[in-house]
């Protein structure tokens, strides 16, 4: 038997994110209308060396150092030390997004466009992990051609309609063909920001009429 309350953040019916002070989800006001959101991040990468590179996205724990598992992090400009690698966004700087993310925010994508220079990029796999200390958690991996079918025109370009979170604790990287330039638009559903709630408390608690009346209270004393 479960005895597990159901409420509207557990999974309880009802809840669809409107209203919830902890989310953004910009021109949209729940999960159900979030293709109305225009929050969303251009990353481009350009690989003009003679061989593939593997490039974490986002890295887990905010580190800069790529690890055995990559070639680089990607940054503004010159990517792991590698001159032919470099890394640009259309969001302000790749260095403000990390910054953003590191505060304690989440974002939750809920699609992804892919654009290559080179076409056999659409054959390759973003790895997605949840790093923990305690224990190693399995990689997931988001394999593009899961996502293309025979009435793509463009053989350059797909959509790859996947949720999946980033945060300060995930490892997001692709495999970047050489000879290539890789756009990824990501599309963020909805994005997690504590440091909203808090002043939206305090005004929901200031409708409550004893709290109202402290409140009265108080500035009378002033």
């Amino acid at each position: 038997m479960n005895l597990q309350k159901q409420t509207p953040y557990n999974g309880g019916q009802g809840y669809t994110g409107k209203g919830d002070a902890s989310l953004n989800f910009g021109k949209a006001t729940h999960f159900g209308d979030a293709d109305k959101s225009d929050n969303k991040i251009v990353l481009s990468i350009k690989n003009t060396g003679g061989a593939d590179k593997v490039v974490k996205l986002f890295q887990a724990f905010n580190g800069g150092v790529a690890g055995n598992d990559a070639d680089g992090v990607l940054t503004d400009g010159v990517i792991g030390g590698i001159e032919t690698l470099i890394g640009a966004t259309t969001r302000g700087t790749i260095a403000d997004i990390k910054a953003f993310i590191g505060t304690g925010k989440s974002l939750y994508i809920g699609k992804m466009k892919i654009q290559s220079s080179v076409a056999d990029q659409l054959q390759e796999a973003f790895k997605w992990v949840k790093k923990n200390i305690f224990r190693n958690e399995p990689d997931e991996l988001i394999a593009i051609p899961d996502y293309t079918t025979e009435q793509n025109l463009n053989q350059n370009m797909v959509t790859v309609v996947k949720d999946f979170q980033i945060d300060s604790d995930t490892d997001f990287s692709i495999k970047v063909l050489a000879g290539s330039t890789l756009n990824i638009t990501l599309y963020v559903d909805a994005y997690l920001d504590l440091n909203n709630t808090l002043s939206a408390k305090a005004q929901a608690a200031s409708l409550n009429p004893a709290v109202a009346g402290l409140q009265a209270a108080r500035s009378q004393r002033k």
